[in-house]
């Protein structure tokens, strides 16, 4: 898709991109990761590839400022840069160079990560199909993705000139919670 310069206009056009991208490694490693007994079915299936779309969106909120960089790339809905009064201008300015991050970009971002952070829960209710050495990690990994949005809060929103990431701590609390969760179900 990047190859042949897809344009992510609209918000469906981005969750295809992720869904294509990321969504199809989750749908792809699904039958590797259910116990043997278990039937895979289209609400599991669809539960996989969400956790891979939230990543993804997770991984495009994060690298705003490298992929504008390396790949001169935005994979931004342009309907949403519009809304919030976003362009290219703008990050490319930001991705360039630090400095205070405009209130706008903060809403867009928000609104994008929440978006984002609702793909992350459709897996939970399917864990306990998953093969015992396969839950903690499918947890973990989407605990700790979905906490790199926290690190982008931490670093004012700055996704422009710096990488965010989770700290070895918080991966530390969140294989904890992801230990205590798997503990209930």
């Amino acid at each position: 898709m990047d190859i042949l310069g897809y344009k992510v206009v609209d918000m469906a056009d981005l969750v295809a991109y992720a869904s294509n991208v990321a969504g199809s490694v989750g749908e792809m490693l699904l039958p590797l990761l259910v116990n043997e007994a278990t039937e895979i079915n289209q609400a599991m299936r669809q539960a996989a590839i969400d956790l891979g779309i939230g990543m993804q969106l997770t991984n495009i909120l994060r690298d705003v400022g490298e992929d504008y960089r390396e790949r001169q790339r935005i994979y931004l809905p342009k309907t949403l840069l519009d809304l919030y009064g976003v362009d290219e201008a703008m990050i490319k300015q930001l991705s360039y160079k630090d400095g205070a991050i405009p209130q706008n970009w903060i809403d867009l971002w928000e609104h994008l990560y929440q978006i984002a952070d609702q793909y992350y829960y459709s897996i939970e209710p399917f864990l306990k199909d998953f093969s015992q050495a396969a839950q903690l990690p499918i947890l973990t990994s989407a605990y700790i993705y979905h906490g790199i949005g926290d690190a982008v809060r931490k670093a004012n929103y700055n996704c422009f000139t710096q990488r965010n990431y989770t700290s070895s701590i918080e991966r530390a609390r969140l294989i904890y919670q992801a230990k205590k969760m798997l503990k209930d179900i």
